[in-house]
């Protein structure tokens, strides 16, 4: 292969690369606008008036962020507190507890953000209201997170864990008919506990903001190569004229 051949084959292969660049960018910016279309509808479904919800739960329902309203009784006995839970720097646990709700069913419902103690084997002392209450929140798709490990859980009452596991903590606590999704409470039914949840990670103007840096990236590239084109036409050009 010739000098100019393999020049030739160079710039080919240059130009195949930043077209796939171009295309990737193109690609991470339609994706970016895409996850604030979802972002949008997630927080449009959040500030929706609450529901009222027909017994028993249907277990595969999807729905995410659905804002309902119901009744029954919290299990006293049978709490759990979700480890490493942060807000505004500070280490705490997240309350979970199982309500009691009509046709025998039973929903788990976050109760709420409380502080730990500095001294990890003090738990904290949790007394649930008694009798029927009325639990108003949103219901929340359960994630399960990658453990290297298996969540141990010990044998006594609050029992600390690492993540939620629906089929666990029904078993645990001697119940059927757990409703697969959690529900998160609006309004914190104990002192001492917060409930800000926020429906979003990341706002809808960052995900375009990310998307606008995207495709200006794309455009940069096109610019640069559509520039470098025409400077090596009009080189050629001119060693033509010579």
């Amino acid at each position: 292969m010739s000098k100019a051949e393999k020049l030739k084959a160079s710039k080919l292969i240059v130009l195949i690369l930043v077209l796939g660049l171009v295309l990737l960018l193109i690609i991470l910016g339609f994706w970016q606008l895409d996850r604030a279309k979802q972002k949008e509808m997630l927080i449009e479904q959040w500030h929706q008036g609450a529901i009222q919800i027909k017994f028993p739960l249907a277990a595969d329902a999807g729905d995410f962020y659905q804002k309902i309203e119901i009744s029954g009784k919290l299990d006293p006995e049978h709490v759990f507190l979700l480890d490493n839970r942060t807000r505004k720097g500070k280490v705490g646990y997240e309350l979970l507890a199982l309500l009691a709700v009509p046709q025998n069913s039973w929903i788990l419902v976050n109760l709420g953000w409380l502080i730990a103690d500095p001294d990890r084997a003090k738990l904290p002392a949790i007394k649930l209201p008694v009798g029927e209450i009325k639990v108003s929140g949103w219901l929340k798709q359960l994630n399960r997170a990658f453990q290297l490990k298996s969540d141990q859980w010990g044998a006594s009452w609050p029992k600390r864990i690492q993540q939620v596991e629906m089929s666990k903590i029904a078993s645990l606590s001697g119940v059927d008919n757990i409703y697969e999704n959690i529900l998160l409470a609006e309004k914190p039914l104990l002192a001492g506990l917060i409930t800000d949840w926020k429906p979003v990670n990341m706002s809808v103007e960052k995900h375009i903001g990310y998307a606008f840096q995207w495709f200006l990236m794309a455009i940069v590239l096109c610019v640069l190569l559509f520039w470098l084109w025409r400077y090596n036409n009009l080189e050629k050009g001119e060693k033509a004229y010579e």
